[in-house]
């Protein structure tokens, strides 16, 4: 098969010193990769002769790289475009304690959950994976991807964004700029709308860091179910390619949980009952209905942001104003 075959000539080339070394891709992936950089080569002649070169089959690989040595600044070019496509590798040997003392730090005294150790074997080799943590609320999912696993990246230097789902919604151009994009909470944004078009970001982000090779770190209290059913089978199987999935199970951090409520989110705010959420929702979808047949006023281009991104409006008289900033 192809695949088999680019595979042999992967081995093949990463046991001549002679050649430079490859990334650590599948098959399928240097091969997708080598095909992107074709298509964006601007010079005809070049463009062609790549292609020429990719839909010849066997020594696909090393014919590549001999075309690519005779055009260095061409080969230069790959090399940029490869570094960009590739994920990052994590190979932290001290997954463990980088754990503990942040847990310790920003939690106080805690129980070890046997979900941490998963944590630590992605850290020790992430294999070019990003990573999805779900579970209940109150494990410690938060603080590992936001706060300890940042640190880390602070400490190396790396390239970062870390957002809530609802600033993901509204920063996305700014969020895809970054090699690593951490997304906190996601499941609980709406649909946004951009100038009268209907987004679903999330499943952009998830599309997008596929195709270049950025690592995503989220969090979120979904099941596999409810995510299909939120962004559909097709985002989830990509989720499930291009991360380590961490299921958070044990006793919430913040105390037992027994006869507790779980949280309840709606258009980006919590509420303690289920109850509260729905009426919250409903109410929101009035005051968008009264925007739109006129009835009711946007104040001023923080309430249109919301109204475009789906979040939250409060109403006073007739006035929409986003939610928390009513005078």
């Amino acid at each position: 098969s192809l695949d088999s075959m680019l595979q042999s000539e992967i081995e093949e080339l990463d046991e001549n010193d002679s050649l430079y070394s490859l990334p650590l891709w599948t098959s399928n992936d240097g091969f997708e990769i080598m095909e992107d950089f074709a298509e964006s080569v601007r010079i005809p002649k070049v463009r062609s002769e790549l292609e020429q070169v990719l839909s010849n089959g066997r020594g696909v690989f090393r014919n590549y790289k001999n075309l690519l040595n005779k055009y260095p600044h061409i080969e230069k070019q790959f090399h940029t475009f490869k570094e960009k496509k590739t994920p990052k590798r994590i190979n932290n040997a001290w997954g463990r304690e980088l754990i503990d003392e942040g847990m310790s730090f920003y939690v106080g005294k805690y129980t070890w959950l046997q979900c941490y150790d998963e944590i630590v074997e992605w850290l020790a080799d992430n294999g070019g994976k990003g990573l999805l943590c779900v579970g209940d609320f109150g494990l410690g999912k938060t603080f590992i991807c936001t706060k300890i696993l940042t640190a880390m990246f602070d400490e190396w230097k790396w390239d970062y964004i870390c957002v809530s789902a609802y600033e993901m919604s509204r920063r996305v151009d700014d969020v895809k700029k970054h090699e690593i994009i951490i997304i906190d909470d996601f499941g609980v944004e709406g649909e946004a709308v951009v100038y009268g078009e209907h987004r679903h970001i999330f499943n952009e982000i998830v599309d997008f860091a596929e195709r270049n090779g950025i690592m995503l770190i989220l969090t979120s209290n979904l099941s596999v179910e409810e995510m299909q059913k939120k962004y559909g089978v097709r985002t989830v199987d990509r989720l499930k390619k291009i991360t380590k999935a961490v299921v958070f199970e044990g006793k919430s951090l913040r105390g037992s949980t027994k006869g507790e409520a779980k949280p309840s989110y709606a258009y980006g705010v919590c509420f303690d009952t289920l109850q509260q959420a729905d009426d919250f929702a409903a109410e929101q979808e009035r005051i968008r209905e009264g925007v739109e047949n006129g009835t009711i006023r946007l104040f001023d281009d923080w309430a249109q942001d919301a109204y475009e991104l789906n979040e939250a409006l409060e109403l006073i008289g007739n006035v929409a104003y986003k939610y928390g900033m009513k005078p």
